[in-house]
């Protein structure tokens, strides 16, 4: 099992202890299979071979945005509305316990939906259990709460809906460490498939 057994790495741990410990066991394997380039120089600086360290970005399904029609029909099969400036941020609302600009575009909206009336903001994805804190980030600052609407985990056929029923979708990932060097972010691949 040794000899055929990689890890991917997502990230580095949190510690140097913890990153001496990461590094032993993935000395231990065949080889690493990183998301990102700065993920495997790191490796590479920490003594691993080039030969043992493999990059893998995320990529998009293209076939899987085929056929999904015009914004309109997106709309339709979703039942938004039809006139509306839609800006949607669809996935996980929080990665690793971090949070992926949530709570800024809440802040966003609340002017943006003074200067344009007839923008809505959608959040799709989840977990929902932290809607009761965006909602209150809402309030704290003015922003309407019948301009956002939260929705669950979408099954993955409706992604393609959901993107393309948005005349903006919204990725604002906040500056860290974490997303600077660890992220290859699938959002964006998607977000610019879906046109």
């Amino acid at each position: 099992l040794k000899n055929n057994f990689f890890i991917e790495m997502h990230s580095l741990s949190s510690t140097n202890a913890k990153i001496r410990r990461q590094f032993k066991i993935f000395r231990k394997v065949s080889g690493v299979i990183t998301v990102t380039q700065t993920m495997k120089d790191i490796l590479l600086e920490a003594g691993f071979s080039e030969e043992s360290v493999f990059v893998e970005a995320d990529a998009v399904d293209l076939g899987v945005f085929s056929g999904v029609g015009t914004k309109a029909n997106a709309r339709k099969a979703l039942s938004l509305p039809q006139k509306a400036k839609i800006m949607s941020f669809v996935g996980n609302f929080h990665t690793k316990g971090n949070e992926k600009g949530i709570p800024e575009i809440i802040q966003a909206a609340s002017l943006v939906t003074k200067a344009l009336p007839q923008a809505e903001f959608y959040f799709v994805g989840g977990p929902l259990e932290r809607e009761k804190k965006y909602t209150k980030i809402a309030k704290d600052c003015s922003c309407p709460l019948k301009k956002i609407h939260f929705y669950g985990r979408q099954p993955l056929i409706n992604i393609p809906l959901w993107l393309s029923a948005s005349d903006i979708l919204l990725m604002p990932h906040p500056q860290s460490e974490f997303y600077a060097l660890c992220v290859s972010p699938l959002k964006m691949f998607e977000y610019m498939t879906s046109g």
